[in-house]
């Protein structure tokens, strides 16, 4: 038994809650500033039958019955109207900060995320080359059989190459959609290779192989994992498009909270703060990251200077975005650190055929000031050019190909959607959060469109629990640390 002192979480957990504050902040208002383009984006769409569930808690059941369609959400439900000094009839976003959300896990409720893919597919939503019978759930534990995180895993072809790289996450687990040719087959009798795991953790390594029938493999290391209490990376991936202005400033002003929580934490664990905010191709800017810092004032300060602009249509730059969270940013690379990168969104990424142009001269992003000022990072915008030369997909890796890498970085993106997310951007989401291993987190309202409520009539969800959305995001970083534990 380990008997090791522990280091007390409650500071951690304050730190938490004000994230969560920080979050209600930012999900009150649909993306799209045109709403006639977002509603025309998505009135094709086939309906799916609704399915998807968060077993393992307190459920709240959807407003819609299993097999009904799920109905189109108006652009602007929910919003009060004013006319502004032109006479124009404008939205406005609703602004009760008690915001509710629901939780579901698609890898708990396996079973069901696979009715809602297949119906997806039926509907003619593109769907990521996920691979789900390849789909393993595999735990490391150490001598002691607790759990091991950051341990890298890699799945090993026949010549001793990996064809997939993981790293575990607190409780130990990490998911892969990938295995050799022969072990991956749905068809058991067509299964007949073994699948190699290499193994390489601070409790040991170890070479193991798995029957290819066995789908939640234990890998067991011959040491014992180290008993310290982790260290924590938070980042925040945000929409900064002229529809967001009113929830940017609320976070300006509840980042206090943020500030106070951490000068209440000892000297460790350390918890660092990053962000991500992008916009849209044909912006003033793409993505704009700060660096990672345990300077609440200094991160406060790079928030002050976020405004809303541009935006205009649904898609938006959520494949860039996703790219610069990772890449641009130095997650820490302690293998215990906790990581977990909150995407904050009501649009899809801009996928094939969308929005294309040619290719501009590359301009140089501006200098940083100073190497040791957190200062945001500009990646230019890709504007639109004459010219000759075919169109080009200028929105950078694909949206699975980023989620893989995160995975591998054993990073969590948990997406927390907001209103009006069309059937393609439901997909998206939790897609991500699939192949990450982490909850698809949702706004919900009431039957009116804007208060807080227990209903999420445009998704396709059924029995998801709710709570407000600062305890739900309490409670994802919470199972993080009460892993550990």
């Amino acid at each position: 038994m380990d008997t090791s002192p522990r280091r007390p979480r409650r500071p951690l957990l304050a730190v938490v809650l004000a994230l969560g504050v920080l979050l209600a902040a930012c999900g009150t208002a649909a993306s799209s500033d045109d709403a006639d383009a977002s509603t025309a984006g998505r009135g094709g769409e086939a309906s799916l039958d609704r399915a998807g569930g968060d077993e393992a808690a307190p459920t709240t059941t959807g407003p819609a019955p299993d097999g009904a369609p799920a109905p189109e959400a108006e652009a602007g439900a929910g919003a009060a109207s004013s006319e502004d000094a032109g006479g124009a009839v404008v939205d406005e976003v609703p602004t009760d900060p008690a915001l509710t959300a629901g939780r579901i896990d698609d890898g708990e409720a396996w079973a069901d995320y696979l009715v809602y893919r297949d119906d997806a597919g039926r509907a003619g939503i593109p769907l990521a080359p996920i691979d789900v019978d390849a789909r393993r759930v595999l735990t490391v534990v150490d001598a002691d059989d607790r759990p091991v995180r950051g341990a890298v895993v890699d799945v090993l072809d026949a010549g001793g190459e990996p064809v997939a790289t993981v790293r575990t996450h607190a409780d130990g687990r990490a998911v892969v959609f990938a295995a050799p040719e022969g072990a991956s087959s749905s068809d058991p009798q067509q299964r007949g290779t073994a699948t190699t795991y290499r193994v390489r953790s601070e409790a040991g390594d170890l070479d193991a192989e798995v029957a290819p029938d066995d789908l939640a493999p234990v890998l067991r290391t011959p040491g014992a994992r180290p008993a310290d209490a982790p260290d924590v990376d938070l980042q925040l991936v945000l929409d900064a498009t002229g529809s967001m202005g009113d929830e940017i400033e609320r976070l300006k002003a509840t980042l206090a909270t943020v500030v106070e929580g951490i000068g209440e934490l000892p000297g460790s664990p350390q918890v660092r703060l990053g962000m991500t905010v992008y916009r849209d191709r044909g912006d003033e800017f793409v993505t704009r990251t700060v660096p990672f810092t345990t300077d609440a004032a200094a991160f406060e300060e790079q928030l002050s200077e976020v405004t809303a602009d541009g935006g205009g249509d649904t898609p938006e730059a959520v494949e860039p975005a996703l790219a610069s969270a990772l890449d641009d940013l130095d997650w820490s690379e302690d293998p215990g650190t906790v990581r977990l990168a909150f995407l904050v969104a009501d649009a899809p990424p801009h996928l094939e055929g969308g929005r294309a142009g040619c290719a501009p001269e590359p301009v140089p992003a501006p200098e940083a000031a100073g190497d040791d000022a957190p200062v945001a990072d500009d990646v230019e915008p890709v504007e639109p050019c004459a010219g000759e030369g075919g169109p080009v997909d200028d929105d950078g890796p694909h949206y699975i190909d980023t989620a893989t890498r995160f995975a591998a970085a054993g990073i969590k993106v948990v997406p927390v959607a907001s209103s009006n997310l069309d059937p393609v951007g439901e997909s998206v989401f939790r897609e991500l959060a699939l192949v990450t291993q982490a909850p698809f987190l949702f706004l919900t309202y009431g039957a009116d469109g804007a208060s807080p409520g227990d209903q999420r009539p445009d998704l396709h969800v059924d029995d998801f629990a709710v709570l407000s959305l600062d305890q739900m995001v309490a409670r994802v970083v919470a199972d993080e640390l009460e892993s550990v534990g």
